[in-house]
């Protein structure tokens, strides 16, 4: 199944909450129960490793950078990857304390900000700019990754 139509059928168990303002209460991603990563879209790998108590990983694409936590992966900094390639596995360090059971958090960033992951890869357009649960301020409409 195609990478994009996959990820558009998946529901997070935690939605993207764009704050009011730049420092405000939100969720800035979104949180998938899933344990298999794989990289959204083809890009090189800008960070891996531990921060605070949890492994992260950020891929660096063209259009923004797509962090996911907490996700073990034995890729290095600056490694080129493809869209669908996986980039990780689930994982918990001795000390994590997960915001939610069993799932990965996903961000995505750009220049404005974080907009919601689902939003980029086009499995969400907004239809109006408001902010609430799944919703945000000043998005772009999704546009196509590759």
């Amino acid at each position: 199944m195609h990478l994009l139509l996959l990820m558009s059928l998946i529901v997070p168990i935690n939605d993207f909450e764009r704050p009011l303002t730049a420092y405000g209460s939100g969720h800035r991603g979104i949180d998938l129960q899933i344990t298999e990563v794989r990289s959204p879209a083809s890009g090189r790998v800008s960070f891996v490793g531990e921060v605070f108590t949890r492994e992260l990983i950020t891929i660096e694409t063209n259009y923004g950078k797509f962090s996911f936590e907490p996700v073990c992966s034995e890729l290095v900094k600056n490694q080129e990857v493809k869209k669908g390639q996986l980039i990780g596995y689930r994982c918990e360090s001795e000390n994590y304390q997960p915001h939610c059971d069993s799932c990965v958090h996903v961000s995505f960033r750009d220049q404005t900000g974080y907009l919601n992951p689902l939003w980029v890869i086009g499995g969400r357009s907004p239809a109006t700019l408001i902010s609430g649960p799944g919703m945000g301020l000043g998005v772009t409409l999704a546009q196509s990754l590759d």
